[in-house]
């Protein structure tokens, strides 16, 4: 019998994650692999079954991503803490879930330990790398201990934005708490930082109108930034949050916060209200930027599967665009094999008006014989479900 191959447990890791990264899928191989010297398996169900480790063949063997990521996650804990570190120490150049999956280890071993060893690296690439990877890891736990310790070592590591994902963290806990919070961590950044856009949970009774006059009247801003506070506020009370953006012209002059006034714009149109709460909301909208409102229509009429939203439909009445809504989600039926009920509830002159647009629409757009073809199917399909015919 041929003698064992001893693996340095560093080249044993290293193997395990290359294995999944290359996503090698072959097929199950049901026999136990021995385990790797210098590897000890831990007892309980992080371990295999039969004891022993898992070894790279058993990776490439997976029959699917679950499989592989539970086999590496194995092989994570059943290898030894110094292995560990030097592999990441090496900075190998494999997927960003196979360091996340370390980093947990490691922080389920030592806890803040592991931040206060990637700190007495040695400085370099690797040390500001592993240690942002890890006070960001950490923060997930206790953002205010990880703020702590960012604010009181951030000096330390080179990149002048490094640690940026602990005030995510931070930033997105206290949205979960209040306003007030909120605004501390904000106070607590120093502004030249570049801007993160972030989604958080905002608190039930979180004060929106307070932290956006803050930052509509140029206070300490973050640099990481949530790009939903005023589609959450609209959706919330959305005669409120249409009053102040219409009131705040200046919050326009940010590119994102275009971006959050247009997906505002989105909410108030599709967000069930009474109708004469829906009137005075659009009412007071309906001087937006004309290239805002044309944006946010095209993507309301967009994604929809060809169904019709009734909330939307009466916003589109009441902001004149229910002919550019109803084509262009008519539209998205091609391809479809059944057109939705929604459609029942219109005028059935209205849905042949509509047909024969979308009809001359796909002729002028696709000419060929497949083209002819499909746009055939397609209204025989419409005519036949509206009984047209």
């Amino acid at each position: 019998m041929a003698g064992k191959i001893t693996v340095h447990p560093l080249l044993y890791l290293g193997a395990c994650v290359a294995c999944l990264a290359a996503g090698y899928s072959l097929g199950h191989r049901g026999e136990p692999a021995a385990a790797a010297p210098g590897v000890v398996a831990k007892s309980g169900s992080r371990g295999k079954a039969s004891g022993g480790s898992w070894t790279p063949a058993d990776i490439s063997a997976a029959k699917d991503e679950a499989d592989r990521k539970l086999i590496l996650k194995r092989s994570i804990a059943a290898s030894d803490t110094e292995a560990l570190w030097r592999w990441l120490a090496s900075m190998p150049n494999v997927r960003i879930e196979a360091w996340g999956l370390v980093q947990d280890e490691l922080i389920d071993r030592l806890g803040w330990g592991a931040w206060e060893r990637a700190r007495g690296m040695e400085a370099g690439k690797a040390r500001d790398h592993v240690g942002e990877m890890l006070l960001m890891k950490l923060a997930e736990q206790d953002p205010w201990k990880a703020l702590e310790e960012w604010q009181k070592h951030r000096s330390e590591f080179d990149h002048k934005i490094w640690g940026f994902g602990v005030i995510s963290e931070c930033s997105k806990a206290a949205a979960g708490i209040s306003a007030d919070q909120l605004l501390k961590v904000f106070a607590s950044i120093p502004q030249k930082e570049a801007n993160e856009l972030m989604f958080v949970d905002y608190a039930p009774d979180f004060d929106f109108r307070k932290v956006l006059d803050h930052m509509a009247s140029g206070g300490p801003q973050p640099y990481t930034m949530t790009e939903d506070m005023l589609p959450t506020w609209a959706k919330r009370d959305p005669e409120a949050a249409a009053e102040w953006l219409v009131a705040h012209p200046e919050y326009l002059q940010v590119e994102y916060q275009q971006t959050e006034a247009g997906e505002t714009l989105g909410t108030l149109a599709k967000v069930p209200m009474d109708d004469a709460t829906r009137a005075r909301v659009l009412q007071m909208v309906e001087g937006m930027p004309e290239e805002m409102i044309d944006r946010t229509w095209k993507n309301l009429s967009s994604g929809t599967s060809g169904k019709l939203s009734p909330d939307i439909l009466k916003s589109a009445d009441l902001m004149d665009r229910r002919g550019f809504y109803l084509e262009n989600v008519l539209w998205e039926t091609r391809g479809l094999e059944s057109i939705d009920e929604s459609w029942s509830t219109l005028p059935l002159v209205e849905r042949r008006e509509l047909l024969d647009q979308a009809d001359q629409r796909w002729a002028r757009e696709g000419s060929s014989p497949v083209e002819t073809k499909a746009r055939a199917s397609w209204r025989d399909m419409v005519e036949k479900a509206w009984g047209i015919r």
